[in-house]
């Protein structure tokens, strides 16, 4: 009996598969075949040459994605140009547009929402796709896509047969899920990504079978020329992948090709039990509603189908049954009594080792493969809890079966939770003015940051309420000066607080005034020259109204620089007064105050001055 179990279990199709697999594997070995195993070596395309990152195109269809979606642009535009790359923003509530298109991708936003394969098939429409490139590839929100992958991917198309090429799944484990049950979803999927891609679609994809049953949507390519006769957003269905891959088989559009080297993209996958139910459930579900939708034909690849699905009832009925079946013949195994009968009737025919040894410990011997191939010893100790995730997964198999008999879906979607792996650069805002000791001088301007310095707390000041909007207006932001031990009451309303005072800074005790580089992000691109007296530093192309000593706490006036650029101040001769040459160098002015007395304030209309030379 415990054979019986264990053919159910393991299944026909693996064992078929995998040497079939491996028979590929040893004809590439020999040299029979292509790295690839696509056919002969050095065949290219119809055009005569073979294609380039230039001639795809990159479609991301994403749903409240604002945690993953930079990360998954600036992985994909290190292999095609950025322009290349168009997210579908299909009825997000969040930021995924606003930071799609910030990152440089071609937008395309819709709503309500309409599911993945709506917006795919609203993509490739609305930008033409099919018409412009050789090839489409399709790309979830939370993929990243290997190095390599068109490197690997591409040379597959070269094939003039291969119309698809399914690229092979890895999972994100930087950053590791929090929680140690998230951790255990995301290894038992690493097992899963494992098992059907080298045991089952390596073996599907070889050249006589063609009969790989699903080229997944999360990171794969079409050529480009094939989309329209695919009905992506067919109705009824949960998710398109599925449905594509059949419907590229029953409309005998081309082969499909597979391999474990090639087009590697690494995807995020759920982290929580309520996640990761959702989302197997619509796999499921919709495998099958894309059964129920097509008709068998007489091929390999429908010969396959039909074995793998009777063999997936079965193991599902023989997992959701091993808890109460272990129960039963282990209570009939003990010394029988009047009201346990029947149990030990059931223990003659199944015994619990039976149980064990047909469903339990084929599922022992694929973590250890998984392990082994993965080198990652502590799946092992994980492995030991993989079979309550696997009777999971049978009951949703079974409900799901259920489902799709008497219900039709919409298709409208819903993202997991994601973990964010990426740092999203936040706009600036104003231009942070830290205190450090060491003497006045030249800062240079380099694209390498500065090097870290100790920072000190300084209050923060006011800047003049006319030099606001015309900083702004310039496209400058305006510049703090640091505040001295003693500062004046500023003289309102010419006086504004441009940040908000925190508490450690009302804490702060006054400390003395020292040179204070202002550190802006922007390109290092003026010339800057320097004072030799006041030690202050601005472009060629700038203007200063007013020059505010740091040492006096009365200041004279509003400061609007144009540049991002390095600047270091040091303290003036004198305090709360320019020295007698600081109007001379040709990179400084000042207006309404002459050398060696205090500037005057300018009167509230007048705007703050003139701000930008050759505005």
């Amino acid at each position: 009996m415990s054979w019986f179990m264990l053919i159910v279990v393991v299944g026909v199709s693996t064992v078929v598969w995998s040497l079939v697999g491996l028979g590929r594997l040893v004809a590439e070995r020999i040299g029979r075949t292509g790295p690839a195993g696509a056919g002969r070596r050095g065949r290219v395309g119809p055009d005569g040459s073979a294609l380039q990152p230039a001639d795809v195109a990159v479609l991301v269809a994403a749903h409240d994605e604002e945690l993953v979606i930079a990360g998954t642009i600036a992985a994909a535009a290190t292999l095609v140009p950025v322009h290349h790359i168009h997210v579908i923003s299909d009825g997000s509530s969040d930021r995924t547009a606003e930071i799609a298109r910030a990152a440089g991708a071609q937008v395309l936003s819709l709503s309500p929402n309409r599911g993945k394969a709506g917006a795919l098939a609203a993509g490739i429409e609305h930008f033409a796709l099919d018409r412009t490139f050789e090839v489409v590839m399709l790309l979830d929100a939370d993929t990243h896509l290997a190095p390599d992958y068109l490197a690997t991917g591409l040379p597959l198309f070269d094939d003039p047969g291969v119309v698809a090429v399914a690229g092979r799944a890895k999972s994100i484990t930087d950053p590791a899920p929090a929680t140690r049950s998230g951790r255990l979803l995301v290894a038992y999927r690493e097992r899963l990504y494992l098992i059907v891609q080298l045991l089952f679609k390596y073996g599907q994809a070889a050249r006589w079978a063609n009969a790989v049953a699903i080229v997944p949507g999360f990171a794969s390519m079409y050529r480009a020329r094939v989309l329209p006769s695919i009905d992506i957003a067919a109705p009824g269905l949960v998710i398109e992948d599925f449905n594509m891959t059949f419907e590229v088989h029953a409309r005998r559009l081309g082969r499909i090709e597979f391999h474990p080297s090639a087009a590697i993209a690494h995807t995020q996958d759920p982290d929580s039990f309520r996640d990761y139910t959702k989302q197997t459930r619509r796999w499921i579900l919709g495998h099958w509603q894309t059964l129920r939708r097509h008709r068998p034909r007489p091929t390999v690849f429908w010969a396959s189908t039909i074995v793998y699905t009777l063999e997936l009832i079965g193991a599902s009925l023989l997992w959701v049954l091993l808890v109460p079946l272990l129960v039963i013949t282990t209570i009939g195994s003990l010394e029988p009594t009047a009201s346990t009968v029947w149990t030990a009737r059931m223990a003659d025919w199944l015994a619990p080792h039976d149980l064990l040894l047909g469903v339990v410990f084929p599922d022992v011997l694929l973590t250890a493969f998984a392990a082994v191939v993965l080198r990652k010893p502590r799946m092992l100790l994980l492995g030991l809890v993989f079979p309550a995730v696997r009777v999971l997964d049978a009951t949703l198999c079974l409900r799901a079966l259920g489902d799709a008999l008497v219900a039709r879906s919409s298709g409208i979607w819903s993202s997991p939770a994601r973990r964010s792996n990426q740092t999203e650069p936040a706009p600036a805002t104003g231009v942070p003015v830290v205190s450090v000791a060491g003497p006045a001088g030249p800062v240079p301007l380099s694209p390498v940051p500065l090097s870290p310095v100790p920072v000190t707390p300084v209050p923060v000041v006011a800047l003049a309420a006319s030099a606001v909007p015309a900083a702004r207006h310039a496209g400058a932001m305006p510049v703090p000066v640091a505040a001295g031990a003693a500062p004046a009451p500023f003289a309102a309303p010419a006086w504004t607080m441009t940040e908000p005072v925190t508490e450690p800074m009302r804490s702060a005790p006054p400390i003395p005034t020292v040179a204070a580089p202002v550190e802006t992000v922007g390109p290092p691109s003026a010339v800057v020259t320097g004072d030799p007296v006041t030690g202050c530093q601005v472009p060629e192309s700038m203007s200063v109204d007013r020059v505010v000593p740091l040492t006096t706490g009365e200041p004279s006036g509003p400061i609007a620089l144009s540049d991002p650029v390095d600047r270091r101040f040091a303290p003036p001769a004198e305090p709360g007064h320019l020295p007698a040459h600081a109007a001379g160098p040709r990179h400084l002015r000042t207006r309404g105050a002459t050398a060696g007395t205090p500037a005057a304030e300018p009167p509230p209309s007048s705007g703050g001055g003139r701000h930008r030379r050759g505005r």
